[in-house]
């Protein structure tokens, strides 16, 4: 057994401390693909003595090609199972004290779903109303050559080939923590970004869009628990303020200027200041969104558990 994680990254610098010191307690190797990060993401990779490859150069997002990269390189390598965790994602203690011995027992094709757990913007409290109240992730599993990526742009799945053999663990086994939401001023911006790309590059309507990323909102509807201190220990913890703000801002202005500002106004993004300003500094009015009515969202929410239902 030779366990590799595999992760793509951009500009992680404020994370990579987190993700590489918890990954090595787990992992005989990890992988980065750095894709042309500006900030010291490669120093902190070159420090850390990890295994770097390079992303292409090309404008247009394609994370499913990102991670056959990495699945390439992996089995190169003689990878046998793969972690596939984000840089801002990392397993709790207990996980990270067990997992190799639980990871050893997967028979080849299998794969392991953890419970997601959403840090709310302190490392003291996690979300759990909507879709944060029972969220699994499949992030490691067993490989076999037949399994890939499907080519899709955004939106693609976590790890290679189909979920037909999965074991699901519980939270008292293990868990992944996820600290995107630390700073939610950045992780806003973010999520804009997001639903820029997907406008952008996808056939998805703006309000699909909108109601897609809706879950990502600071509502008054946001219900959030306390967490416990020994999910954290042992791990660097990193601290609540990233540094990307500048570069979201950055490479949003550049898909105005592509497309046009106009061609986002339907987009929920104009919650955020500085892109409303721009919105009003070349448009002279405030933008308007595009949004499904509530009634509407709690429709297609109740569809989509009789369906899940009806899968069982």
């Amino acid at each position: 057994m030779k366990i590799f994680a595999l992760t793509p990254v951009k500009n992680e610098e404020w994370i990579l401390p987190t993700y590489i010191s918890s990954m090595r307690k787990i992992a005989d190797e990890i992988i980065i693909l750095d894709d042309n990060s500006t900030d010291n993401t490669a120093l902190i990779l070159k420090n850390a003595g990890v295994i770097v490859i390079q992303g292409d150069t090309s404008a247009k997002v394609n994370m499913s090609k990102k991670r056959l990269a990495l699945l390439k390189e992996g089995r190169k390598r003689g990878g046998t199972h793969f972690i596939w965790l984000d840089a801002d994602e990392s397993f709790d203690a207990n996980f990270l004290k067990n997992g190799r011995k639980i990871i050893s027992k997967l028979k080849p094709g299998r794969k392991i779903t953890l419970p997601w757990i959403t840090l709310w913007k302190t490392i003291d409290e996690e979300r759990v109303d909507g879709v944060w109240k029972e969220n699994f992730k499949d992030v490691i599993v067993h490989d076999i050559t037949e399994y890939s990526f499907e080519n899709r742009d955004l939106s693609e799945g976590r790890t290679q080939g189909p979920n037909t053999d999965v074991l699901h663990l519980s939270k008292d086994v293990g868990q992944i923590l996820h600290f995107q939401f630390l700073n939610f001023d950045d992780a806003s911006l973010k999520q804009a970004w997001y639903r820029c790309l997907e406008l952008s590059q996808s056939k998805k309507s703006p309000q699909r869009i909108n109601n897609m990323y809706s879950v990502s909102l600071d509502t008054g509807n946001v219900q959030t628990k306390k967490t416990l201190p020994t999910w954290f220990e042992g791990i660097a913890l990193p601290s609540n303020e990233s540094n990307k703000r500048k570069w979201y801002t950055d490479e949003i202005l550049k898909m105005f200027n592509i497309h046009g500002i106009s061609f986002f106004e339907p987009l929920d993004i104009w919650r955020i200041q500085e892109l409303k300003d721009e919105f009003k500094k070349q448009m002279r009015r405030d933008p308007v969104a595009k949004t499904f009515p509530k009634w509407l969202i709690k429709l297609n929410t109740i569809k989509n558990k009789i369906k899940q239902c009806l899968k069982k």
